[in-house]
């Protein structure tokens, strides 16, 4: 018996373009998030809430000093993963969770003791510390130190 020649593959099963992927960003949970995005960020602009905002800045400035930057980033991540369904990604990976935030927290520790002469919104670091509050406090006294 003869031998036929394999069939190709329809045009639609081969590689996948760019132009695929289009439509996995035009999920509704994906512009849901990113109408919400929008919303809060014209929020501040719409209403009164300018000093209110630069209070609660200066206040996460102080308590955590650059690292405030480190904890927009996660919040943002979180939200990130949250939205694309990747949430239980976070759940294999509680080693690397745990030393990242015992690489955060010697981070504060080291932050608390650098005072450059810089500011951040109308928090001036070279008062309180790179490390913020939180850093100070880690290399404020003998047995907090060394538990650091």
């Amino acid at each position: 018996m003869a031998r036929t020649k394999s069939r190709r593959a329809p045009a639609r099963t081969r590689a996948r373009s760019a132009g695929a992927r289009l439509p996995r960003l035009l999920r509704p949970e994906v512009i849901g998030t990113a109408l919400v995005v929008v919303a809060a960020a014209l929020l501040p602009y719409l209403l009164p809430l300018t000093s209110v905002l630069r209070e609660a800045r200066d206040g996460l400035v102080e308590t955590f000093g650059v690292h405030v930057f480190t904890l927009v980033s996660a919040v943002a991540m979180l939200g990130m993963l949250l939205a694309l369904r990747r949430l239980r990604w976070l759940g294999g990976r509680t080693r690397h969770l745990a030393g990242i935030a015992l690489l955060l927290i010697f981070s504060a520790g080291l932050l608390g003791l650098w005072r450059p002469s810089a500011s951040v919104g109308a928090v001036d670091l070279s008062a309180t510390s790179a490390g913020g509050d939180a850093g100070r406090w880690l290399t404020s006294g003998w047995l907090v130190a060394s538990a650091w």
